[in-house]
């Protein structure tokens, strides 16, 4: 049973409220309306109702929206495998073809080039670079 209220059309302020009842296959079995001519079973107003069902069913408008349904997500193009965050690299990708001067160190050979630096230096920037990856890997765990 589809009941509805409908505007009447030469007086504002004015409704109507037309009814049908339809079967499974959308078959009309009974209708009625408020106004003069709808005491016969067929008026304007009836097949207002009708004309507005076909048009949302057509227009798909009777579909849940899409905030009403769960999130469908786009699925993931590539399998990422899970790794440490030490031997992830996290420049950007035209930057990861050069050489890292922390890859070697990240990747735990301990080794590092230092540019121009003496014996001395190199030895206290290795030692304060090994110390900074020790306490990421705890903070990290």
């Amino acid at each position: 049973m589809i009941v509805a209220q409908v505007e009447a059309g030469q007086t504002l302020k004015k409704y109507y409220e037309p009814w049908a009842v339809l079967d499974g296959t959308g078959k009309i079995l009974s209708s009625h309306c408020t106004c003069m001519a709808g005491l016969g079973e067929a008026c304007s107003h009836i097949a207002a109702i009708l004309f507005a069902i076909e048009t949302t069913i057509k227009l798909g408008l009777n579909k849940p929206s899409c905030t009403s349904v769960p999130c469908k997500w786009k699925a993931v193009m590539q399998k990422v495998k899970p790794s440490e965050v030490a031997a992830i690299n996290f420049s950007r990708p035209s930057l990861k073809k050069r050489d890292n001067v922390y890859d070697d160190v990240a990747r735990g050979k301990k080794t590092c080039v230092l540019p121009n630096f003496s014996e001395d230096k190199k030895k206290i920037h290795r030692k304060r670079m090994l110390a900074v990856l020790e306490k990421l890997r705890l903070f990290i765990q």
